[in-house]
């Protein structure tokens, strides 16, 4: 027994005694299903009745809704058609009395428990039925693990998981090959995996729980909650809401490269978004967005005054018993069981680094192992309920599992035994061959993962690889699903593996059309001179550095050599930036001021502006300068105010703000064209003097010596 829980109850109905006894006692044996109704719910039971050596009955109950387990039926006596019985191990002296209907096959009665009753309708199982379907369970997992076993030697991860939960029960949790390639380490079901997009879904519970308690409104303006919400587009800014977050129609696109590896807080990110560009208007367009449930996540930390993380830990992940599930790579490497990121390299299968998605964690930073998750699929499969305890209304659960908007982009249009795709709140929503399937599937860096539902036949899958890009975890969900909803399996391996096999055999009967280089050309100006701090006020810092003759590209933490493609225009070489082409852009002066850089497809290329020199704001080489010059005869004199800001004021003028430009030019704040220059020594310990470069002329002054 695993819980008793006080408040178990069930039904009477109306039953002449006098009608009932007298007639030969009906035989009880078998297993009985079915449910008490109670006044929220249907709490769904199953009794065992056999009869021991001595000829009398003995039962058991299993109440799956509270993890109850094998609670001891007894004093149970059969009258005819009259049931009657107790549950000793439940409080409040509960007690069943019903009657066998008049085939035998429908027992129904009440149950009282503490004074209060309830009814309850019970159907024996067929025993040849049941022999049947539970020899069909174990042929269809012997054929499971018959063919994981065979699709790992066709497509060759380093190594796969497996959940299933059919008709409310656990009924598979294997691994296949390894965690750790190198240290022939194998994938148990408790072996942890990055389980990416598949995160969503928790964030979208976690809005749907404080809806249920009144703290959120689905269709409430997202800044009425956040008061700080800003976008660049002004309407999304007024009129997001808390739905448009969750189902990709926001109207800005990805923008993953401000997150992905990035140095920025969730709350930094959050306050950058608003100088992101849009492509679309507010709910005009399916375009899929982490940043957007990243907000979402924000949200639920704020509305709780705590975070994401610490709200979905109490409130889904400790009742679901998902005690070896976290939010960051960081807790996973702690395990002694957690699986090892692989990539592609060429027809290679390389270890590749771990990414941390702790900044964007509501969208994708969830690490989990099937034994964890498949209590997660029970979860959805039982409405909302588990083990007895209600975690989310029936309501809020069906709203996460409703189509919203199409999602063309998801549509897997080319296989008829899909439908169309739309999206619910975190789940994608279709048809699988007639079946109602909803659905997520979640990459990231070095592991996939794969998650069905088919709530109308009580069937959840879920599965790991740590090779993204390797379809056997499609191969095997499609499989399972096949089998256990009865249908001839479809031969999605050479499907899929044929998808692969004609584009390689493309790629080598076709020269691929490459992009050519302009011949004959060289950069404008000496390679030092492209080097650089660039700012842009969304994605932060780009740098380029001139270091052995070469120039080399940093962004979030991720590093490539430049390779000169043609005129400005420098090629990234290391595979992390996909032939990304770093377009440096002059200015007036012909100087190189900007660069232009393709990180978001949907939109034109981020421009990043070069940042003056650091020692520009640095207090000591700014008090060094600052003095009187003599320009002619007319003295104009240069003061520090503050602790990093220049003046300039010429006798008879107003004093003008320097903004630092490069080296040791200022530019006139307000006056464009107009520049002052100052002349240090070799070593840059004295100053010279200046020159006010205008668009007239340059005009030279020299350093006044103070008197001491």
């Amino acid at each position: 027994m695993k819980r008793i829980y006080p408040a178990l109850i069930l039904v009477f109905l109306l039953i002449s005694p006098c009608a009932l006894q007298g007639q030969d006692d009906v035989d009880i044996t078998g297993r009985w299903e079915g449910s008490i109704y109670l006044r929220e719910m249907d709490l769904q039971i199953i009794i065992d009745f056999e009869l021991d050596a001595t000829g009398e009955y003995k039962g058991e109950v299993d109440i799956p809704q509270q993890g109850a387990e094998d609670l001891p039926v007894t004093n149970i006596r059969v009258d005819g058609r009259i049931v009657t019985s107790d549950l000793p191990n439940v409080p409040g002296d509960a007690k069943f009395a019903g009657v066998i209907s008049g085939d035998g096959d429908t027992l129904s009665g009440e149950f009282t428990q503490g004074g209060e009753v309830f009814k309850y309708l019970l159907i024996r199982e067929d025993p040849e039925e049941a022999a049947r379907r539970q020899a069909l369970i174990q042929e269809n997992l012997q054929k499971i693990r018959t063919f994981c076993d065979s699709m790992l030697a066709v497509w060759e991860p380093p190594g796969f998981a497996v959940g299933v939960v059919y008709d409310g029960e656990v009924v598979f949790l294997e691994g296949f090959g390894y965690r750790n390639l190198e240290d022939s380490l194998p994938v148990t079901p408790r072996t942890l995996y990055a389980i990416g997009s598949t995160t969503k879904a928790f964030t979208t519970m976690a809005m749907g729980i404080l809806a249920d308690e009144d703290l959120l409104d689905w269709n409430e303006k997202v800044i009425n909650y956040l008061p700080d919400f800003r976008l660049k587009d002004e309407y999304a800014t007024l009129h997001m809401t808390p739905i448009d977050l969750v189902t990709h129609i926001s109207g800005m696109p990805r923008h993953d490269l401000l997150w992905y590896n990035s140095p920025f807080s969730r709350e930094e990110i959050f306050n950058r978004m608003q100088y992101l560009e849009f492509n679309e208007e507010l709910r005009a367009a399916f375009q899929y967005n982490n940043l957007m449930f990243m907000t979402a996540g924000f949200l639920v930390g704020q509305l709780t005054r705590s975070t994401w993380e610490e709200f979905v830990e109490e409130n889904i992940l400790l009742p679901l018993e998902m005690l070896n599930t976290n939010f960051s790579v960081t807790v996973s490497w702690q395990s002694d069981d957690y699986a090892l990121p692989y990539k592609y390299e060429g027809d290679s299968v390389v270890l590749t680094e771990f990414r941390n998605l702790d900044n964007v964690g509501p969208a994708g930073s969830i690490n989990s192992s099937i034994e964890d998750m498949v209590n997660w699929l029970r979860l959805h499969l039982n409405k909302g309920e588990f083990n007895g305890r209600r975690l989310i209304s029936e309501i809020e659960l069906e709203r996460m599992h409703t189509p919203h908007v199409i999602a063309g982009a998801m549509s897997p249009g080319q296989y008829k035994e899909n439908s169309f795709a739309a999206y619910g709140l975190g789940w994608a929503v279709q048809y699988y061959r007639g079946n109602r399937r909803v659905w997520h599937n979640g990459g990231i860096d070095g592991f996939y993962t794969h998650l069905n539902l088919y709530p109308d036949d009580d069937l959840g899958i879920i599965t790991f690889v740590n090779l993204p890009g390797n379809r056997v975890i499609d191969v095997v969900s499609y499989y399972i699903a096949d089998l256990f909803m009865g249908l001839e399996p479809v031969d999605w391996n050479t499907r899929l593996k044929g998808i692969d096999t004609g584009q390689d055999e493309e790629k080598e009967d076709e020269e691929p059309e490459k992009e050519e280089p302009v011949k004959n050309t060289r950069p404008s100006h000496k390679l030092e001179e492209y080097a650089g701090q660039f700012e842009n006020p969304g994605y932060g810092t780009f740098a380029v550095e001139y270091k052995d003759k070469e120039l080399f590209a940093s962004f979030n933490n991720m590093q490539s050599r430049l390779e000169h493609w043609h005129y400005d225009v420098f090629r990234a070489s290391d595979d992390v930036w996909e032939d990304t082409k770093i377009n440096f852009l002059t200015n007036i002066k012909g100087d190189i001021d900007r660069i232009s850089v393709p990180l978001e497809p949907a939109i034109d290329n981020i421009i990043f502006t070069k940042k003056p020199d650091a020692h520009l704001y640095d207090p000591n080489f700014l008090s060094m300068l600052a003095g009187n010059y003599d320009i002619d005869g007319t003295i104009c004199t240069v003061e520090l105010r503050g602790e990093n800001t220049l003046f300039v004021t010429v006798s008879g003028q107003p004093p003008y703000e320097l903004e630092p430009y490069k080296g040791t030019e200022f530019n006139l704040k307000g006056l464009s064209g107009f520049s002052v220059e100052f002349e240090l020594d070799d070593e840059w310990e004295k100053v010279k003097g200046l020159r006010f470069i205008q668009p007239n002329g340059v005009f030279e002054a020299k350093r006044v010596e103070s008197e001491d």
